[in-house]
């Protein structure tokens, strides 16, 4: 079989297994990290990029500089060649977190370690056929919009503390109902 997401594959001559349906296994009681509030008076905004022209870091500097310009109270916090250890601190004490400018799935690892802190994602991609794709599967639950589109999405999870920890706590119950190492790893039985 070949796994692999259907925005990836889509040029595949064979069926394949859909990624999200597998998930993404993490589980925090890997990591020894020492609780944190969230004692933030701005929105505080992390972007974690493996690699910076890849994931779109140069428009993010750019959205957030706009947002702020436009009276928007924002911490914008870049973690760049940093521990992971270092980043999931960060995630604790976020509001959100953005992922990517050209994403091909809605929940990469980055936005499913901040689901794990109810942080909800901001992801950028051309990835149409999710609903086709995903079928009768849910949908992991972040803010999946076009390129152009990713200012607006922020705005918006900005003005709403309600609609950021709405999508927070959504997508924390997705990732540990739904992609516990365990039952990841029952999928491939």
């Amino acid at each position: 079989h070949i796994i692999s997401l259907p925005s990836s594959g889509q040029f595949f001559s064979r069926k394949l297994i859909n990624f999200l349906w597998i998930g993404l296994p993490f589980e925090l009681k890997d990591y020894k990290l020492k609780q944190q509030l969230k004692k933030n008076k701005k929105v505080k905004i992390i972007h974690a990029p493996s690699t910076r022209k890849a994931k779109g870091t140069e428009e993010f500097r750019k959205i957030i500089t706009d947002l702020k310009i436009e009276g928007y109270n924002i911490l914008f916090k870049e973690l760049y060649d940093v521990k992971n250890q270092e980043v999931l601190r960060h995630l604790q004490t976020s509001d959100i977190l953005l992922d990517e400018l050209y994403s091909d799935t809605v929940m990469a690892g980055f936005a499913t370690e901040g689901a794990y802190f109810s942080v909800p994602s901001v992801v950028g991609g051309y990835y149409k056929n999710i609903k086709k794709d995903m079928k009768d599967m849910d949908i992991p639950p972040s803010i999946y919009v076009k390129p152009t589109q990713i200012k607006k999405a922020l705005e918006e999870l900005i003005i709403s503390k309600n609609k950021r920890e709405a999508l927070g706590k959504k997508a924390m119950k997705y990732v540990k109902s739904k992609w516990s190492p365990k039952l990841v790893a029952e999928r491939f039985s």
